[in-house]
């Protein structure tokens, strides 16, 4: 009668990776990448490529990208809130159709024609319509849609 259940000692086990800062590769690392359906030499020479600069392997502290586990530092720091501004001589609205400073039409920005808008909200304006009339909706919402059916319409 053959054995059920118990531990069973496997024959020929798989190599286990340990945890956290203790893990490896398992899978033996990166290979040279074997290339076909290319033209008479021009394996040779991808051979050669790939020899020219030996695959490292895999560190124990390694990212799975074999670069390193810190994220590269960033260009510029980061401006928090409470921060002077950068730009004092720049009113808060500039680059806004409303206040002082250049409006969007100085920094290159194009306004969109009623026809362009009407072409590519019209038929949402059943929609709007109807999500403004919703008691969920905002007043600052509603004032929005009534001045896109305004200009669509």
């Amino acid at each position: 009668m053959a054995e059920h259940g118990g531990y069973r000692k496997p024959s020929n086990p798989a190599a286990v990776s340990g945890p956290g800062a203790l893990s490896q590769r398992t899978d033996g690392g990166p290979t040279k990448m074997n290339l076909t359906g290319m033209s008479y030499g021009e394996n040779g020479a991808a051979n050669a490529q790939q020899s020219a600069a030996p695959l490292s392997a895999a560190s124990a502290g390694g990212s799975p990208q074999g670069g390193s586990s810190s994220p590269p530092p960033p260009h510029t720091p980061p401006v928090g809130l409470g921060d002077p501004t950068a730009y004092p001589d720049q009113p808060v609205t500039a680059g806004a159709d409303a206040g002082a400073g250049p409006g969007t039409a100085d920094i290159g920005l194009s306004q969109n024609s009623d026809h362009e808008i009407r072409q590519s909200l019209g038929p949402w304006a059943p929609v709007f319509a109807r999500m403004a009339d919703s008691q969920a909706s905002t007043p600052a919402f509603r004032r929005q849609v009534r001045q896109l059916l305004a200009r669509i319409t």
